[in-house]
């Protein structure tokens, strides 16, 4: 068997800004739940990210509780914060690493081989 992500859920705390900013990244609204929960097609039919109206947004920043990685290829990742940029979206430091500094986590040993790289953001 063959699995894939199918969804994931983020906190937010203004459910319209949120599915603006997912949409300036190329996302596709689908639908929302009792105007409290939107659903945002990553790839249509394939894979969705869930965005939720919750105080758990104030819970301090932990990738293991509010992070997505997208696969992008690695043209993608040098242009990335212009890319960002472009949608009045500024980058920002994190990781240790500056706003201008895309980074890679190539989990080489576990990637699949048409995986170039990862951006991973950090999206609060």
């Amino acid at each position: 068997m063959t699995f894939s992500l199918y969804e994931a859920h983020l906190p937010v705390s203004d459910l319209h800004r949120s599915i603006e900013f997912y949409e300036s990244l190329g996302l596709t609204f689908d639908h929302t739940v009792d105007d409290r929960i939107a659903f945002l097609w990553i790839e249509p039919g394939k894979s969705w990210n869930g965005v939720w109206i919750s105080e758990h947004t104030n819970t301090p920043y932990h990738p293991s509780i509010r992070n997505i990685a997208l696969t992008v290829d690695i043209d993608f990742l040098r242009n990335a914060p212009g890319w960002l940029r472009e949608r009045q979206i500024e980058p920002r430091a994190a990781f240790g690493f500056g706003p201008d500094e895309p980074f890679v986590m190539t989990h080489t040993d576990y990637a699949m081989p048409n995986c170039i790289s990862m951006i991973r953001m950090a999206i609060i």
